[in-house]
């Protein structure tokens, strides 16, 4: 996980690019309880972008290389951004298919909401640093803290 630390609270800006209407502020809940899980403050501004499954299938093959939706993507800038005293840091952005989203709902057994509020933790997480697919231990703290940010949104899992 990077080791960088902030000062301050995290504005998290969505847009939704479907016709699908979403809670956000469930997804603004499950960013900031998953800074807290993590012990980590941030003043920077994450973007979450709701897309469809032509979007995520286009993004997924152009940086991935993978031919299908995926339900979430994550893209960290805090490596690779300046450091402008006076500008407003971009932690990054997260992208989640909705569709692929309701499928994966309906396969766990949870609302939309709940599966929404899920991806949002994981891709924060990613933004962060953590990577299931790095080693186990990082695995095991991500499905912990998915966890914990569902209990924590009054969320059963």
């Amino acid at each position: 996980m990077s080791e960088r630390r902030f000062h301050g609270k995290m504005e998290v800006e969505i847009r939704n690019c479907t016709r699908k209407p979403v809670d956000e502020s469930a997804i603004k809940k499950a960013v900031a309880e998953t800074l807290k899980l993590l012990k980590l403050k941030s003043d920077a501004v994450l973007s979450v972008a709701l897309v469809g499954e032509k979007k995520m299938r286009s993004l997924n093959k152009s940086w991935r290389k993978e031919d299908a939706a995926t339900d979430v993507l994550s893209f960290s800038f805090l490596e690779t951004g300046g450091d402008d005293a006076g500008a407003t840091k971009e932690a990054g952005e997260i992208i989640i298919c909705l569709p692929v989203a309701a499928k994966q709902a309906r396969l766990y057994g949870l609302s939309e909401k709940k599966q929404v509020a899920r991806l949002a933790a994981h891709g924060t997480m990613h933004i962060f640093g953590l990577d299931h697919e790095r080693s186990e231990k990082e695995a095991r703290k991500m499905k912990e803290v998915q966890k914990g940010v569902l209990e924590a949104l009054k969320f059963k899992i």
